[in-house]
């Protein structure tokens, strides 16, 4: 049957079969259950019209926008379990004009600070404008399913706890300060058989699960064949780890990666060789232009985010925001 004909138009990624288009396409709705039922089943039906898009590419456009919306919806339920209200209020009493919907996130932003969703919530407004009022008929397909899965996460935080999100923030602080040095030095990160040099490492985030602290670490390797690299705008992707039961010393840190099960161990180093590919990437650096530097900052800053992306959506839906009420 036609409906029942994959699009070829997802050849170009590979997809060997529906399953493997499932597992690699289709974004999960991974709640915490403080999350409402509401939102939970409206996710739902994103999740299948994404995974149907199999049939007819546009159809990831479509969940897409299911998801916008969702947001814009998930803002008025946090506003009224918040007691923020959805109307103007004049003299004491409700008016029959609405709030729109930057209002309603502006309250939310003062209500929730610690929570700092201002740049997500700008975000996600922007693209429900775009997405809402076309002037002609689009469609963007699987490229927007990194912003779903931070809808994911931005849902999450919606509506846990406040004192979620200020817990995690202390405790990051914590650990970026028991290692302040370590990202001003050359560092070389062990894993297995593996081996980086590392021009810089930190820790991007921190969230308790199961009673124990897990944390996302980033280090940035350096490139070899720097110059050439910088200029063709060609980058090594930041490594992320997430990791827990940290130890720290005055040279080192060990943590155990949660996912291989292997032990992460960065520590300084002053090797002669290293320290050469170092001061020769130090070089090539200031050999650029400025607006390459500044293209390859923003490729840095661009992939960290896209792995704090993953870690928060893999983590939050495990919070207990039991122990935070």
């Amino acid at each position: 049957m036609e409906y029942h004909q994959p699009d070829n138009r997802w050849d170009i990624f590979g997809f060997k079969n529906f399953e493997a288009y499932v597992q690699r396409a289709v974004v999960k709705g991974l709640f915490n259950p403080c999350v409402p039922k509401d939102i939970i089943e409206a996710f739902k039906m994103a999740e299948f019209m994404m995974a149907h898009a199999y049939y007819h590419y546009p159809l990831y456009h479509e969940a897409f926008s299911k998801v916008l919306r969702i947001i814009e919806m998930a803002v008025k339920f946090r506003c009224q379990q918040l007691n923020i209200p959805l109307e103007f209020i004049k003299k004491g009493k409700k008016s029959p004009d609405k709030k729109g919907l930057k209002m309603l996130m502006d309250d939310l932003l003062k209500v929730e600070p610690a929570k700092k969703l201002k740049q997500e919530f700008d975000v996600a407004r922007s693209l429900r404008n775009t997405t809402m009022h076309p002037d002609r008929h689009i469609y963007s397909g699987a490229i927007t399913k990194s912003y779903i899965k931070k809808a994911v996460s931005l849902l999450n935080i919606l509506f846990l706890p406040e004192k979620v999100f200020t817990s995690f923030q202390q405790q990051l602080e914590v650990i970026q300060h028991s290692v302040g040095y370590l990202p001003k030095e050359l560092l070389v990160l062990k894993s297995s058989e593996r081996k980086y040099l590392l021009e810089s490492v930190n820790f991007e985030a921190a969230v308790l699960v199961n009673d124990e602290w897990c944390y996302l670490l980033v280090g940035h390797p350096i490139m070899l064949n720097t110059l050439e690299n910088l200029q063709n705008h060609s980058y090594l992707k930041p490594l992320a780890f997430f990791v827990n039961k940290i130890s720290v010393s005055h040279r080192s840190i060990e943590a155990l990666d949660e996912n291989t099960n292997e032990i992460i161990l960065v520590q300084l180093t002053d090797h002669p060789t290293n320290m050469k590919t170092y001061r020769d990437y130090l070089k090539a650096l200031q050999s650029v232009t400025e607006n390459d530097r500044l293209m390859y900052k923003h490729n840095k800053n661009h992939e960290v985010g896209e792995k704090e992306n993953d870690f928060w959506y893999e983590k939050l839906w495990k919070v207990n925001n039991n122990i935070y009420t």
